[in-house]
C-alpha cells in the first residue's frame, strides 16, 4: 500500500485478495415481507479481509455502523468475495505488527 504514515483517513480502491475464515468477506441481505413481520428486516455478516492495489495491501475491518453500498445501491443485497473490486474509505490504523487497517468511524465500502 502506498505510504499511509501521517494519514488519518484514506480511500483505497483495490481487489479483495484474502478473507479471514470461511465464506465471503461480507453478506448483506434484506428479508422478505414475512420476515419483516417477525421483526427481522435486514442483516449482515462480516469478516476481516485484505484489499490489494498495485502498491501493496491493507487490512479491512467493517465496523458495525459502517455503510455498505452494493452494485444496486445501499439497501440492496450484497456479497463481497475474493476477486471483487472495491472502494473502501475509513480511518487508517497502524497495527502493532506494522500492517495498516481501514476501519470506522465514517466507514464506507462500495462494491464496483
Amino acid at each position: 500500500m502506498a505510504d499511509l504514515d501521517d494519514v488519518a483517513r484514506a480511500t483505497v480502491v483495490g481487489t479483495v485478495a484474502d478473507v479471514v475464515g470461511t465464506g465471503p468477506a461480507l453478506e448483506a441481505w434484506t428479508a422478505d415481507a414475512n420476515a419483516r413481520l417477525a421483526g427481522v428486516a435486514s442483516g449482515r455478516a462480516t469478516r476481516p479481509f485484505v484489499l490489494e492495489d498495485p502498491t501493496g495491501a491493507v487490512h479491512v475491518r467493517i465496523p458495525p455502523a459502517g455503510a455498505v453500498v452494493g452494485e444496486r445501491g445501499a439497501s440492496a443485497e450484497t456479497t463481497v468475495e475474493c476477486g471483487d473490486r472495491l472502494s473502501v474509505t475509513g480511518q487508517v490504523v497502524r497495527r502493532r505488527d506494522g500492517r495498516w487497517t481501514l476501519t470506522g468511524p465514517g466507514f464506507v465500502l462500495r462494491k464496483r
